[in-house]
This record gives C-alpha cells, structure tokens and sequence, in this order.
C-alpha cells in the first residue's frame, strides 16, 4: 500500500485530473514511509526511541508548516496520534514540556492572528463561547494552575484549524491522514505489545488515545476515497481496533465500536463490507492468540463491568463514585465551582461514601468536569459545540457531510464520558470535519 500512488485511486472521485495531483501527495507518501520505517527500527532499537524520532519529526513538520502548509498539517497529525505517548514517555518535565504541543498551536494563531480572526465556522464560534466562559471562570477558581492547563487545551483545537485553513482545504489531505495515521498507529501497537513487558508504565486510558486516533483519521478519509481505496483503510482501522481493545480501556472501547460501526455503514462495496466484516474477525482472532496474556486482561476488564456481584464502584473502578461526586458539587454550586476546580473540591467533600476522598483526582470526563466547575451555562455550551457537527452536517444537504458530522458527535459524547480535554485526536477529528465542510461548501452548497 504505502509503494503505491493513493491519489490516483482517489483523485477521480473528487473531480481532480491526474495532471493536477500535487505536492501534498508526494508529502503524504514519504511520510508514511518514514513512519513505516521507524517503527520497523523500532524492534531493534526499542519502542520509546521510535516515539522519540516520531515526535521529533512531527514537531519538525508542524513548524515546517508555518512556510509550507501541506507538511505542517501532517506534522500536527502525526502530533496528535502520539501525544499521548508522548506525554507519558517523553514530556515528563514540568508545566512547558507538557503542553509543548499545545504551545506549538498557540504560537501558530498568534503568527496569522489575521486567520485565526476568519475562523468564522460554527463550531469554532461556539468554542470561542467556551473558551471566554472557561477564562471567565479562572477569577474564582480554587485552583489556577490547573484551571490554565485546562485553558491551554482548550484552546488548541484553534492551531490545528488553522492549520488545515491554510492548506485549502484540499480532500487529499483528509484521504492521507486516513493513511498515515492508520499506518501510524497500526505499526506502532505492533511494536508496542511486542516490547510491552519491558516498557514503563502507561494508563490504559492514555494508551488507547493512540490507535484510537488513527481510527478517527481513518473514518475521515472514508468519505473521500474511492471504494477500492476503502478495503485498505479499513484493514488499518481492524488492527487499531484491535490495539484498542489490548488496552483494556473499556471507554476506549466504546468509542471504537461508535468508530467501526461508521465504517460499516460507510463501505460503500457489498464485496468490501463482506471482505472487511468477515476477515476482520479472523484477523482480529490471530492477534489476540499471539497476544493473549494481554488480551485474557482486557477481557477480565469487559465482563467485570457487567458482573452483578460488584459494587457499581469496583465494577467502574472508581469512575461511578466520581460521577456522583460530581453532581453532589453541581448541586451546591448550580453556577461551577470554577475552571480548573475539580480536584481541590473534590478532595474538601466530606462524603465518606465515596471512593478517593480527601485526594485530589480529576474528573476523569469532560462532561463531569465542565459541570462542576463551570456550571450549568458552562454544559450547555460543551453540548451545544458537540451537537454542532451533527447538526451542520445535516443541515449541509450533504449525505457525506451529514454521516460524518455524526460521526464526530458521536466520538466526543462517548469520548467525553472516560476523558477531558488532553486528547487531541479528538480535536484532530474535529478539525477534520470542519476542513471537509470548507471544501463542501463550494461544490455541494451551504453548510
């Protein structure tokens, strides 16, 4: 697959002539290969240096893309598939090297505060709304320094809009992120599971953010490829489905299955949906076999969640008792109890009742989170930016448009249920929404 010229699979179903194929296939096509290549020297060198020359070359492409815009949106996207690699193994020192990425996008809105200024979709005026809630809501925190780490990602969904922005708005583009994070990812877990017995560790949950944004990528580019280019992508997204369920992340799993059952409607051949839906299986099957200490693991995860002789508390680790605690805050603070305030209120509740007391936790969900700390005004925006690509999508007229706005409600709902704001494969996916929708405007009409 990656030898081969994807664009001249794809390019007659967007009405472009092979004369007109540009650089950002030849971009898109070494990329992968470098990728490929990396992990590959990856089971010699080891996992965590492979994170390392990808995180290197991702950062290098994202500013490469101030000057050229084709690589710099590859670069954020090969960014955003190994955050969360990256900020486990890697940027462990401190409030900057956390949020290096997130600096990275900041620093992008700020050289083009012009385009930053004609984001004028709906989804980012919403997210504008929120924003200026969030920072609103800093003056009476109990908890600045986490109230701004909550801004800061918040605020980068901003950069990586821009950074499709100013590439056009190109298909292309969408179809290669299917590719190269889908190889991305599919390679990565490989290597992973492979060595994962002598790697450091890393939650569950954190884990799963990594083929889970490959597959995000992968439903993306299924609206704009042709069918035979389809079989391929999906194959990408079996195995990080695959990767997702090793990880034991069982809301990492229920955004996966919100992902293949996108692709399953969203294969356009009989003959691909039978190929993808029953070799899927099998392959699946082999990989679990090979990697069965971990799979016997997650699977002990998935049926002690539906075990009607635990506690709702040990069933949900914990996550239901967060819940509860925070609506028992919502209840005593209906108007938020500030950004960035979960975990010192949490940790001054005198329930006993509940789990973790007297310790300072997150939420552990956006959702939770925002209605805590940023009370009722502050949910409703949340909803209102997460209904809007569905919404859009449907309003287009567009039948692709509309299944993919969709889509990405669907992903963040279920995503916000087991995560906050740091993943950015979930920003990744919106963003690609919205540059689809840019390129629809022209030829399909308002969105």
């Amino acid at each position: 697959m990656i030898a081969t010229h994807p664009s001249a699979a794809f390019a007659p179903s967007l009405g472009l002539a092979a004369s007109s194929l540009s650089d950002i296939d030849t971009v898109g096509r070494r990329l992968t290969m470098i990728v490929a290549v990396v992990w590959v020297a990856g089971l010699a060198v080891g996992f965590i240096p492979a994170v390392t020359v990808l995180t290197i070359a991702g950062f290098a492409a994202a500013v490469a893309g101030f000057v050229k815009p084709s690589v710099g949106v590859f670069g954020v996207a090969i960014l955003c598939t190994v955050d969360a690699l990256t900020r486990v193994f890697l940027m462990t020192g401190g409030l900057l090297r956390w949020n290096s990425f997130n600096y990275l996008m900041i620093a992008a809105m700020l050289l083009a505060p012009a385009a930053t200024a004609k984001l004028g979709d709906i989804h980012s005026r919403i997210l504008v709304a929120f924003a200026l809630l969030l920072t609103l809501q800093l003056t009476f925190t109990p908890d600045l320094f986490t109230g701004m780490h909550t801004m800061l990602n918040v605020l980068s969904p901003f950069g990586i809009v821009l950074y499709f922005s100013r590439t056009g708005y190109d298909r292309r583009i969408i179809a290669w992120l299917g590719i190269l994070c889908g190889v991305l990812g599919a390679l990565g877990g490989l290597v992973y599971f492979l060595q994962v017995d002598e790697l450091p560790f890393i939650n569950k949950n954190a884990w799963s953010a990594f083929p889970l944004t490959a597959m995000f990528s992968v439903c993306l580019a299924y609206t704009v490829v042709r069918p035979e280019l389809q079989l391929r992508l999906g194959t990408l997204a079996a195995v990080n489905a695959v990767w997702v369920f090793l990880s034991g992340s069982r809301g990492g799993m229920f955004i996966g299955i919100v992902c293949l059952i996108y692709l399953f409607f969203r294969t356009r051949s009989t003959g691909d949906k039978l190929v993808l839906f029953a070799a899927a299986p099998a392959l699946a099957s082999l990989l679990l076999v090979i990697f069965a200490a971990v799979s016997d693991t997650s699977m002990q995860r998935v049926t002690a969640l539906f075990d009607s002789e635990r506690g709702l508390e040990s069933r949900t680790s914990g996550r239901s008792d967060l819940y509860i605690a925070g609506w028992r805050m919502f209840r005593d603070n209906p108007l938020g109890v500030g950004t960035g305030g979960f975990p010192k209120t949490f940790a001054q509740m005198a329930d006993r009742d509940l789990s973790f007391t007297g310790t300072e936790l997150g939420a552990h969900s956006a959702w939770v989170k925002v209605l805590t700390e940023n009370g009722v005004l502050g949910i409703l925006v949340l909803a209102a930016y997460v209904l809007s690509f569905a919404v859009a999508g449907v309003r287009s007229g567009n039948a692709d448009l509309a299944a993919t706005g969709l889509l990405v409600t669907m992903i963040l709902t279920t995503a916000f249920f087991s995560r906050e704001f740091h993943s950015k494969g979930l920003w990744l996916a919106a963003a690609g929404y919205i540059a689809m929708a840019r390129y629809a405007r022209g030829a399909f009409g308002r969105c």
